[in-house]
C-alpha cells in the first residue's frame, strides 16, 4: 500500500510537474509574445522617426544643393561679366593669373618672332653672300679667260712681231 501511495504520489507530483511546465511554458509564450509586440511598436516607432528624420535630412541637403547652385550660378555669372569686361578693356582688363599667363604667351611670341626673324635674316644673308661669291667666282673666271685670250693675242702679236722683225733682219 505504501509502495502504491508513493506511485500514486509520484505520478501526481509528474502531472503537477508537467502542468506546471505547460503552465510556465505558456506564461512564458505570452511574455515572448507580449515582448515580440513592443518590440515590433519600438521597432515601428524607430522605423518612423528614422523616416522622419530623412525626410528631413533630404529637404536640408536639397536646401543647401539649391543654395550651392544658385551661389555657384552667380559667380558663373560674375566670371562671365568679367570676362566680357576684359574683352572690352583689353589688356587693362586682365588681372591674376590671366594676366601673367597673357604676359608669358606674348614674351614667348616675340622670342619666337625675333627667332624666326633672326633666321631669315641669316638665310637671306647666306644666300645673298652665296650669290655674291658666285657671282665674284664667275667675274674672275670671266677675268681669266679676257686675260688668257689677251695674253694668247699678245704672245701671237709679238710672236708675230718677232717673225716679222727676223725677217727684216734676215733679209
Amino acid at each position: 500500500l505504501e509502495q502504491e501511495f508513493e506511485h500514486r504520489l509520484q505520478e501526481e507530483k509528474l502531472l503537477l510537474n508537467r502542468q506546471l511546465e505547460a503552465t510556465v511554458s505558456r506564461d512564458h509564450s505570452e511574455e515572448l509574445k507580449r515582448e515580440k509586440t513592443a518590440m515590433e511598436e519600438l521597432l515601428q516607432q524607430q522605423k518612423q522617426t528614422l523616416e522622419l528624420e530623412a525626410k528631413r535630412e533630404r529637404l536640408r541637403l536639397m536646401e543647401r544643393f539649391e543654395e550651392e547652385k544658385a551661389a555657384l550660378v552667380d559667380k558663373h555669372r560674375l566670371e562671365v561679366y568679367d570676362y566680357e569686361n576684359m574683352l572690352i578693356k583689353g589688356v587693362e582688363g586682365l588681372r591674376g593669373r590671366l594676366k601673367t599667363d597673357f604676359f608669358a604667351l606674348l614674351d614667348r611670341h616675340k622670342a619666337e618672332v625675333t627667332e624666326n626673324e633672326r633666321s631669315r635674316i641669316n638665310e637671306e644673308t647666306r644666300t645673298r653672300d652665296g650669290r655674291q661669291r658666285e657671282a665674284r667666282e664667275e667675274e674672275f673666271e670671266k677675268l681669266q679667260r679676257k686675260h688668257e685670250t689677251e695674253r694668247r693675242e699678245l704672245i701671237r702679236n709679238s710672236d708675230a712681231e718677232i717673225t716679222r722683225i727676223r725677217g727684216l733682219i734676215c733679209n
